[in-house]
């Protein structure tokens, strides 16, 4: 069915009378059952464990680590690129979205590369497809992360590129492939720089540090903080954009799950109601909490 429908499967040839040959080193594993996976747990009820025990994917980056000791040097090869040991597929390759999702490019058109006028980026692209009514792509997960690592990926080269097109002579060409691929210490340094405009990597956190430190600096040490914290079972407003949009009844008793199952509704909103609090209430010249001159913020996406 899918050669049939996909032009890009149409090559894939399927050997349909292909069988295992007895004499062949082939060894079968059977999957241990429910009662053998929970035999094999060791449920801790030490403080320190009481919130992971429970949860199946653990971030793997620490955004509150402190910076590492030792000298300048020391500290950025703790943060220093490597070469990846495998062999990915290039994200210049044509098609490689409907290649690498044929369940949500059932006929192999309409991905990145589909001829369109005006023509779109790949941002806008993931854009639109976030925000559009069908929701088959918003809600799967592995195409989020597929797009994430692209956009970074594509980031990361533009940077790299950036500072081949503005560095010395040996930065160009060949070169700096070999640089590379050699994990050239010079070259690492004269990245490192780069990374900051890149969000998420540690270069940018501690860009913003920095200026945290220098509005401080400047405009003295804050008056005051305040933490908005969500409340998305009370919030009918948002019950009602997914309520439109799932074309179910939806309430405080299952609103959670549904922003588990689409996480993007309830991040624009989210993003919108802070928007507007800070345009009605906080930057307001009559505010009750008195008149903000400056301020820093930042919004945290915590594991609840």
């Amino acid at each position: 069915m899918l050669k049939q429908s996909n032009p890009l499967y149409k090559d894939i040839e399927i050997n349909e009378n292909f069988t295992f040959d007895k004499d062949e080193n082939l060894i079968f594993n059977k999957p241990p059952s429910a009662e053998q996976i929970q035999a094999l747990i060791a449920n801790n009820n030490d403080e320190p464990h009481l919130l992971t025990q429970d949860v199946d994917i653990q971030p793997i980056l620490n955004v509150e680590d402190e910076t590492p000791d030792g000298t300048a040097m020391e500290q950025y090869k703790q943060y220093a690129l490597q070469k990846c040991p495998y062999l990915p597929q290039d994200i210049n390759m044509k098609h490689i979205d409907a290649l690498s999702f044929p369940e949500l490019h059932t006929s192999g058109n309409f991905g990145f590369d589909h001829e369109r006028k005006p023509k779109v980026t790949k941002r806008q692209y993931i854009r639109n497809r976030l925000k559009n009514a069908n929701r088959r792509f918003a809600t799967n997960a592995k195409w989020l992360t597929f797009c994430q690592g692209l956009l970074e990926i594509k980031d990361i080269k533009s940077s790299i590129s950036t500072q081949a097109r503005i560095g010395k002579d040996k930065l160009k060409g060949e070169n700096l492939v070999k640089m590379l691929e050699s994990e050239d210490e010079t070259l690492q340094q004269c990245m490192s720089s780069q990374f900051a405009a890149l969000r998420g990597h540690k270069a940018y956190w501690q860009q913003v540090k920095l200026d945290l430190k220098a509005h401080i600096a400047i405009f003295g040490a804050p008056n005051w903080f305040l933490t908005l914290n969500p409340s998305e079972k009370d919030w009918k407003e948002l019950h009602e954009a997914y309520s439109k949009v799932k074309g179910i009844e939806v309430n405080s008793s299952n609103i959670r799950d549904l922003i588990a199952e689409d996480p993007v509704i309830w991040c624009r909103h989210f993003q919108k109601r802070v928007k507007e609090f800070f345009k009605r209430c906080l930057l307001v010249e009559n505010c009750t909490l008195g008149k903000v001159t400056n301020y820093f913020y930042r919004i945290e996406y915590q594991h609840r």
